[in-house]
This record gives C-alpha cells, structure tokens and sequence, in this order.
C-alpha cells in the first residue's frame, strides 16, 4: 500500500506541476505518473480495473498491456458491478444538459472513490484511447 501512496503523491506532483505550466498538451510526466499509480494499484490488489465514466468502458489490466493515455479516469482495486450499472446508466439518460449530466457524473466519480478508486490524469498527447 505504501507503493499506492508513493504512486498517489507523484500523481498530484505532476499534476500541479501540469498546471503550473499552463497545461501542455503534451506531458509525458503526468501520463507516466498516471500509469504508476495503476500500476501500483495492480501490486496492492493482485488487479487493477480500468473505468473510463465517459463511455463506461471498464476492464481489467492484466498488468502488461501499455497503458495509453486516457485508458481510465480512475483505477479500482476491483470489479464493482454497481459502478458499471450507473455509468451505463448515465449513457442511457437523456441528455438534458450539463447540469443533470454532472450530477450523474459526481455520483459515479464519488463511488469509486467510496470503493478505493484512483483518479488519474492525462495529458492530451501521447497516444489516442485504447
């Protein structure tokens, strides 16, 4: 866990650090720092989930594949079938504009946090999804 936490610091390093500097679009440092905390993510748990709200694209990482940038906006120790449902929830809803969507959005984002979800960060450049 202590590699998770290590992982979780470097993250937010890199992501001020991002910032700080106007928000590149390309900054391999965070994206490595994002894949670190996944990787780390998949030592503590013997797995790492991949979810991207989005699109509510969820899979697991065997602990090899590259990861590419935007892979995952957060990274579970686990499968949690009640994340999927509310992110294909959310897909299914009618759109009526940003105000409901970041409602949904938050409660997805907030759950996966309850259930030990790491938020990652990428930079624009770097790879298209995967």
């Amino acid at each position: 866990m202590d590699a998770l936490i290590s992982a979780r610091v470097m993250l937010a390093t890199q992501w001020l650090d991002h910032l700080s500097a106007g928000s590149p679009a390309e900054d391999e440092a965070l994206n490595e720092a994002s894949r670190g905390v996944i990787r780390a993510m998949y030592e503590a748990n013997d797995e790492a989930w991949l979810l991207r709200a989005n699109d509510a694209y969820y899979v697991p990482w065997d602990g090899e594949e590259p990861l590419k940038p935007h892979c995952a906006t957060v990274c579970l120790p686990a499968f949690f079938p009640e994340l999927m449902q509310m992110c294909e929830a959310r897909l299914e809803a009618p759109y009526t504009g940003p105000r409901e969507d970041i409602v949904r959005m938050m409660a997805i984002m907030s759950l996966a946090t309850r259930l030990g979800g790491e938020g990652v960060f990428w930079s624009r450049g770097g790879g298209k999804r995967s």
